[in-house]
């Protein structure tokens, strides 16, 4: 019986400070039942090393129970996307794959699978080309979110709505520099 799996590519960020206009616009956008073509999805864009994982990163811990399940994906390749889908299905047991099944096949059935199921957040992480995930957009709804990072601000053609992500601000930037190195103070007396 496959069942619901929570996939987070790293620990949450102790330091991450800042941007909580930004995370609330999202869950604001991602739980909107306006009709629009970009419902429940959407794309954060930015400058390469902005913060826009560690945005995606924070939305996901900080509202993982709203959802039963939580996906998260690379996206920066048709190679990265398919092993992705891969370990949801082998995560969640949600197909019978075997090892003649391609990953397509796979890729395909985590799709169909995701769209019947109630709840999710599904991450796609560094998504720059949105011909990688053609065909492997599962049906969003009031309770199904995606969740996009890339560098690309077009995202009339995924279709999302897109939120621009942009430097912290002075008082953050202060903040994260005093979280770093109050942090490293302890760290370095912890290893005396």
């Amino acid at each position: 019986m496959a069942k619901p799996a929570r996939m987070f590519p790293s620990p949450r960020n102790v330091l991450f400070t800042g941007r909580d206009e930004l995370l609330e616009a999202v869950r604001l956008q991602l739980c909107t039942i306006a009709p629009k073509a970009s419902n429940h999805c959407v794309a954060l864009y930015g400058l390469a090393g902005i913060g826009k994982t560690q945005v995606a990163l924070e939305y996901a811990y900080r509202y993982q129970n709203c959802y039963e399940g939580l996906y998260w994906i690379r996206a920066s390749n048709s190679t990265s996307l398919l092993n992705g889908f891969g370990e949801i299905a082998s995560l969640t047991e949600c197909t019978k794959t075997s090892t003649s099944d391609s990953q397509n096949e796979t890729a395909s059935g985590v799709v169909k699978w995701l769209s019947s199921q109630r709840s999710w957040l599904m991450v796609f992480n560094s998504l720059d080309d949105i011909s990688v995930v053609e065909n492997y957009m599962p049906d969003t709804s009031e309770r199904r979110h995606i969740l996009i990072t890339s560098r690309d601000s077009d995202t009339r053609a995924i279709p999302a709505e897109g939120m621009f992500v942009d430097a912290l601000t002075e008082e953050a930037a202060i903040e994260l520099l005093r979280l770093c190195s109050t942090t490293g103070r302890r760290m370095s007396t912890k290893r005396r």
